[in-house]
């Protein structure tokens, strides 16, 4: 779901919301049915907490409790994600923590228990440091991984065991 971009004329702007989640439902039924993990896209207009609203309405309408699933490159607010977390998620964060001024993305992974994080770059965006500037590459993911680390004051070796065990559980390989 992404209410990032949306039209400015109000009444397309509340249809393509209204579609969106709509899809969305579908998404969350087919990843039930077929025992996959549900990868959740989130993007909210500037300003606006009306997307994770709308998410989590869909998430008890469809009753996810038990499913897989992955808040992917989540940089909300933490209330957000402990209802997240709550229902089992996943996090999933990207190299923005590597160049966050605010320090709320610190705050995000302080609060993620280390047994739902996972990492990611999403490759061609958000280029953690020290390659910002460049185009994002997947081999970049260490960046993050070293940060998370720091963050949570551990090893690299135990992020890496980590995340690679919460990916394996979370895809079933």
């Amino acid at each position: 779901m992404d209410y990032y971009r949306l039209p400015e004329d109000r009444t397309s702007h509340d249809q393509i919301k209204q579609k969106q989640i709509e899809v969305f439902k579908k998404q969350v039924r087919f990843a039930k049915t077929y025992d996959k993990a549900l990868v959740v896209h989130s993007r909210p207009e500037k300003g606006s907490d009306e997307l994770y609203h709308d998410m989590l309405q869909v998430f008890e309408e469809e009753n996810v409790s038990n499913m897989r699933l992955v808040v992917h490159s989540y940089t909300h607010e933490p209330k957000f994600l402990e209802k997240f977390l709550e229902l089992g998620a996943y996090a999933s964060f990207n190299g923005i923590i590597t160049f966050d001024k605010t320090g709320s993305m610190k705050k995000l992974v302080e609060m993620c228990p280390l047994d739902r994080i996972l990492l990611e770059t999403d490759c061609p965006y958000l280029t953690p440091v020290p390659n910002r500037g460049k185009r994002n590459e997947p081999l970049f993911v260490k960046s993050v991984a070293e940060k998370t680390a720091e963050i949570k004051n551990i090893t690299l070796a135990q992020i890496e065991e980590a995340t690679f065990n919460n990916a394996k559980n979370l895809f079933k390989f």
